[in-house]
């Protein structure tokens, strides 16, 4: 009889925080992608958000190589269920997405967007490191769209794609003008805070982008000796209420801007 009582009362237990999660995408709600086995030449196929964010929970917890493609016949990524506003109407409270990468663990790998689209990135943190990607190095992301991205963050490195990339390379990568973008008291730009001894190809912002110090729509800093930004382009508004900033870059350092628009 006592057996049972403790049963039931862990079931009760069980179904609680099961309902306490559920509104959150909560950690019982990801999934691990059915294909692939994320090694350079056979990456995991994400299909949906409960996959995505299964892959970032990989990186952060220390896989920080392993690779990934969105799938051939998705055209998006929809994170509305993983990180939103707050909803009182919906009984959802505010949700931030956590990004991947940290710099203690940063993503190593290559993650190919596939010319696809990810939808309703959310952001509302006070922290380093804030994007879709919070911290990368010597990785590759590529192929990648976002719309009706919100990103605001009042830390430093800020962007929508990643916030701080160290030695990476970042191409074909589009924010559109549904996107919206507001950085805190450094480094912030459209595709990333800081792109560090790394390369962008065709990487193009037509998001707003506002911050305090050291503001770009493509990029808040970039530095780096034989590295490059190529055949890139910002639409977007670029606004800092302090100092330094400019159309494709905020703070120049080194390197070569060639091909390119503002």
């Amino acid at each position: 009889m006592n057996n049972k009582k403790q049963r039931n009362r862990l079931f009760t237990m069980l179904l609680l925080v099961m309902a306490i999660l559920m509104p959150y995408g909560g950690a019982w709600a990801q999934t691990r992608p059915s294909k692939g086995d994320g090694k350079v030449g056979n990456p995991y196929i994400i299909t949906k958000a409960e996959e995505l964010a299964w892959f970032r929970d990989q990186v952060n917890g220390g896989n920080k190589k392993i690779c990934a493609k969105i799938a051939d016949n998705v055209e998006v990524i929809d994170l509305k269920d993983f990180c939103h506003a707050e909803d009182v109407s919906q009984n959802l409270k505010e949700l931030s997405w956590v990004p991947i990468g940290t710099a203690n663990k940063p993503y190593k790998g290559t993650f190919d967007g596939n010319n696809k689209t990810i939808t309703n990135l959310y952001i509302n943190a006070n922290q380093e490191y804030s994007g879709l990607f919070g911290y990368t190095g010597e990785s590759t992301i590529k192929n990648l769209t976002f719309e009706y991205a919100n990103v605001t963050n009042t830390g430093v490195f800020t962007g929508i794609l990643v916030g701080y990339a160290n030695t990476s390379t970042l191409q074909n990568i589009k924010i559109s003008n549904t996107c919206q973008m507001k950085g805190g008291e450094d480094y912030t730009g459209g595709i990333a805070g800081k792109l560090l001894d790394g390369n962008a190809y065709n990487c193009v912002n037509y998001a707003t982008v506002q911050g305090i110090e050291d503001v770009g729509g493509l990029f808040g800093f970039f530095a780096g000796t034989g590295n490059s930004i190529t055949a890139c382009a910002n639409y977007g508004k670029v606004t800092a209420s302090s100092q330094i900033a400019g159309g494709l870059v905020g703070d120049f350092y080194s390197g070569t801007i060639q091909d390119c628009a503002n």
